[in-house]
Formats: C-alpha cells, sequence, structure tokens
C-alpha cells in the first residue's frame, strides 16, 4: 500500500470513528432527556406561559382555532381569538396531540428527540466553524446541557425553537452561493419566529452581516433569505390582521414586557395587579396601552430603566438562577453554565482574527444580550444561544487540550479540518 493509500485509508477511519462517536453522543442525548421525561410526566402540571399553550392547543383540537379562555392571562380577551402568544408553540402541541394520546409525555417524547437533533446541529456548527474534533466537544457539551435537558420536559418553546433556529445557522454557514440552501434558511428563521418572535429581529442583522462580509454579491442571496423568511410569517401576519383588524405583526405581548419591567412597584412584587384600564379594551388595545405607560414609567425614571436593564442581563447570563432555592440539581446547572460561558468566552477571543468568517455566531449573542436589556431576563432565554456558546467552548477546548497534553493532533491538523468555504 502506498503512502497515498495510506493516508486515505487514515482518513477515512478517522471520519468513521467521528460519525460513531456523534450518534453515540446523540443517542444519550436522547437517552437523558427520556430519562427525565418518563420521570416528570405522570406529576406534570404546566406553569405560566405552559398553561396558555395547553389550553391554546386544546382550543385548536376542538377546531376553535387560537381562542384564549379565562386562564390565558389579562392580555387576552377570554372567548375571542388572540395573538399574544406566536402559533408555532400551539401547533406543535396540538399536532403532538392529534398524532399520540393528549398527554405530557408524549410532548418529552418528541422534544427529546428534537434535543438529539439540536446536537447533531450544534456538531455540524462546530465543524464549519472549527473542525470535527471541536465539533465533538461541541455536540458533548449540549448532549449533557442541564437547562436543555430541564426544558425537554415541559411545554414551553424552547426545544422547537432551538432546533429551528439552529438549523438556520447552520444552512447559513453552509450556503456560500448555494441558494436552496439560502431558501431554507430564511424559511427555517421564518419557522423559528412563529414560536419565539425574537427571531424575526435577528433577520436584518443576518442580511447586514451577509453585506459586510460580501458587498453587493451578497444582494441576491439577501433577497432570496429575506423572500423566505417573509413567505412563513405572512400567513401569521394577515390572519392577525384579518383578526384583530389592525396591523399585528407577530404578537401583542411587547406592551406586557415593556409595562411590566419598567413598572416602579416591579421590584416589590413578582406579579404586579392587572390595570383596571384593560378590562373594557381590545387585545390590541390593551398592547398599545400597556405600550404607552411602559414607555411613560422610562421617561420619568430612566435610570430605574438602566439599572433594570442590567438586572436583566445578570438573571440572562447568571450560572446561578436568581430567583431559585439551592439544591443540587441547581448546583450541577450552575457549574456546567460557568464552565460553558468561561471555555466560550476563550473560544470567542483565539477566533477573533476570523470574526468577519464567523460574524453570525458572534452576532447571534449580542442581539439577545441588547434585547434582553429591554425585555425580561431569565436562563431560558439565554438557552437558544448555548449551541453557538457550545461551539465556541468546543474551540478553546481542543485549543487547551492541545497545548496542555500530547493528543494525537496538532493545531495545524485542526485547522486543516475547517474549511473556509464554509461559515459564510
Amino acid at each position: 500500500m502506498d503512502a497515498t493509500s495510506k493516508n486515505l485509508s487514515s482518513g477515512s477511519e478517522k471520519h468513521g470513528g467521528h460519525r460513531l462517536a456523534l450518534w453515540a453522543i446523540v443517542a444519550i442525548a436522547i437517552a437523558l432527556r427520556f430519562a427525565l421525561a418518563a420521570t416528570r410526566a405522570p406529576a406534570f402540571k404546566p406553569q405560566l406561559d405552559e398553561i396558555a399553550y395547553q389550553q391554546l392547543a386544546q382550543s385548536v383540537l376542538a377546531g376553535r382555532g387560537l381562542v384564549a379562555d379565562r386562564n390565558c392571562g389579562p392580555l387576552a380577551v377570554a372567548g375571542h381569538a388572540t395573538s399574544v402568544w406566536n402559533c408555532g408553540q400551539p401547533l406543535y402541541l396540538a399536532g403532538v396531540w392529534a398524532l399520540a394520546a393528549q398527554k405530557p409525555v408524549a410532548v418529552f417524547a418528541v422534544n427529546a428527540l428534537l434535543g438529539g437533533l439540536v446536537v447533531a446541529l450544534s456538531y455540524a456548527l462546530g465543524a464549519a466553524a472549527f473542525g470535527r474534533r471541536a465539533a465533538l466537544v461541541t455536540a458533548a457539551l449540549m448532549a449533557v446541557d442541564p437547562w436543555a435537558i430541564h426544558y425537554a420536559a415541559s411545554y414551553y418553546t424552547e426545544p422547537a425553537y432551538m432546533a429551528l433556529l439552529t438549523a438556520s445557522l447552520v444552512l447559513l454557514g453552509a450556503s456560500g452561493q448555494r441558494r436552496r440552501h439560502t431558501l431554507a434558511a430564511g424559511a427555517l428563521l421564518g419557522l423559528s419566529a412563529l414560536f419565539r418572535s425574537t427571531a424575526f429581529y435577528f433577520l436584518p442583522l443576518v442580511i447586514a452581516a451577509g453585506f459586510w462580509r460580501h458587498g453587493r454579491a451578497y444582494l441576491r442571496q439577501g433577497v432570496a433569505f429575506a423572500a423566505a423568511a417573509l413567505l412563513v410569517v405572512t400567513p401569521w401576519v394577515v390572519r392577525n390582521v384579518v383578526t384583530h383588524r389592525a396591523l399585528v405583526l407577530l404578537d401583542t405581548k411587547a406592551g406586557w414586557n415593556l409595562y411590566y419591567n419598567n413598572h416602579p412597584d416591579a421590584e416589590a412584587s413578582t406579579s404586579l395587579p392587572t390595570p383596571p384600564e384593560l378590562a373594557t379594551l381590545s387585545e390590541v388595545a390593551r398592547d398599545r396601552w400597556l405600550r404607552r405607560e411602559g414607555l411613560r414609567f422610562v421617561a420619568r425614571d430612566p435610570w430605574l430603566f438602566i439599572r433594570r436593564g442590567f438586572d436583566h442581563l445578570g438573571q440572562l447570563w447568571s450560572p446561578w438562577p436568581w430567583t431559585r432555592r439551592p439544591s443540587a440539581g441547581r448546583a450541577i446547572a450552575a457549574l456546567y453554565l460557568a464552565a460553558l460561558e468561561a471555555l466560550a468566552l476563550a473560544g470567542a477571543i483565539a477566533a477573533w482574527r476570523r470574526r468577519r468568517e464567523l460574524v453570525l455566531l458572534y452576532l447571534l449573542p449580542v442581539f439577545y444580550t441588547a434585547l434582553h436589556f429591554v425585555m425580561i431576563g431569565a436562563p431560558r432565554y439565554r438557552l437558544p444561544l448555548d449551541p453557538v456558546l457550545a461551539a465556541f467552548a468546543g474551540h478553546a477546548a481542543v485549543a487547551i487540550g492541545s497545548t496542555l497534553s500530547p493528543w494525537p493532533w496538532s493545531k495545524t491538523a485542526e485547522r486543516a479540518e475547517v474549511d473556509p468555504r464554509r461559515m459564510r
């Protein structure tokens, strides 16, 4: 066997080994999520937004559409079609329950499978940016992510939203000049916006980043990406306009977030009383009233707004949930997140010279940080960033390992695994 044949054989074996390792990691991720689902499902009781998602899904299954009842909170008008919550999560729950028993374990099982998909997508994200060895670390970090495991056994948007957003990022990285990848990335971002409006506001930043990287050559690709995303959200926007006879893009919750986060008494009470002025107003009028009052609070005391903003960032990025009592599980989650954030920061600094190539990986955490300075901060709102953080962390872990120990690969080999045509 000549040298060329040996090299090809060695490369093939390495690729096969990576695939086996990835399959094992994905299997472990799904098993961990299934285990929690089996434990939590029998005594599960929906909380907060989960209650609304459950009620709206049941309304869809009953043929009434997204119609709120009195359990949906003060923003929706009971007995009327609502846009307080985007349609994605209620339709997702309704779809699962239409195919299986209307029980929590059915949703948790699908969430567990989506968790495995997120791990595989995180591997693809890390491989495109930093090579396959860093990608295996990325996948391993996501497989054992305590927050991702926790929310897999819930009705919250995180499992589906993470899968859609991460898939969009992977396709954006792989798109190059391939229009089908660009269109799919835009459609997936549009779908993710139907679960969480946040994704929709990331769209112009993606296009701006494309122009920053490629200049005018990005024009066709940017138009295709935006068109695909807008095409997906348009039916929901049209439904909202027809239902409310007013321009409602994705949801009517922004007013409450602005009002609640800037109310002078919000620190003294975790649940503010519903303003009596809302009683006779329509859903859209409630949103507008709350938005005006929220802006009035900001204008009256801008320093309170700034201080609250930093509180939100603490809640978003702090390894320890501020309002939670100590427990062994939360301590493990805190240690995990502290290590993930430290490694991700090290990886982001190490890769800074490639910032133009990796602009979306840098841009997404910055976007979320700016958004949640204004809006409420909580650990679950950071969770969609974990694949990006894990990719940077994987890069740092491999760099540290190759420096401190005689691992069977060199920095040169790791760099050679990164395809310069990716992450465009």
